[in-house]
C-alpha cells in the first residue's frame, strides 16, 4: 500500500513541477542570458516544445497508472487518461492568460503532443509490472 502512496505523491509533485515550468518565462525572456540563448533556442524550439509536452504529460500519466495499481486495467487507463487530459487542457488554457512578455502562448497543437505523451505514459504503465512485495 505504501508504494501506491509514493506514486500519488509523485504525481502531485510532478503536476506542481509542470505548473512551475508553466509559470517560468520562456528562455527568450531571460534578459542577457535570453539574448545569448535566443539564436540557439530559436533553432531547436520546434523540437524542444513538443517533446516537453510529450515527456511531461507522459510521466504524469505513468505515475497515475502506477498510483492506481490494484484496480482493473480499464479503470486505471480511463482514470489516468482523463485526469492527465484535464491537467493538459487546464495548463494549455492557463497559458492563454499569461502576459505576453512571458513568451508563452496557448496552442491547440500542444494538446496533440500531450495526448501522444499520455498514450506513451499509459502504455509504459501497462507494460511495467509491479514487483511483488515480500510477504514475510
Amino acid at each position: 500500500m505504501r508504494k501506491v502512496h509514493k506514486y500519488w505523491f509523485g504525481a502531485l509533485i510532478w503536476t506542481l513541477f509542470i505548473l512551475l515550468v508553466l509559470l517560468l518565462p520562456s528562455p527568450r525572456e531571460w534578459g542577457w542570458l535570453g539574448d545569448w540563448l535566443s539564436p540557439r533556442y530559436d533553432g531547436v524550439v520546434h523540437i524542444i516544445q513538443p517533446m516537453a509536452h510529450v515527456v511531461f504529460m507522459g510521466i504524469l500519466a505513468f505515475l497515475l497508472m502506477k498510483a492506481l495499481a490494484g484496480k482493473p486495467i480499464i479503470n486505471r487507463l480511463a482514470t489516468a487518461v482523463m485526469a492527465t487530459v484535464v491537467v493538459a487542457i487546464f495548463f494549455e488554457a492557463a497559458q492563454a492568460f499569461l502576459p505576453e512578455n512571458f513568451g508563452r502562448s496557448s496552442d491547440p497543437d500542444d494538446l496533440v503532443y500531450a495526448l501522444i505523451g499520455i498514450g506513451l505514459g499509459c502504455l509504459l504503465g501497462v507494460l511495467i509490472r509491479e514487483v511483488p512485495e515480500d510477504r514475510n
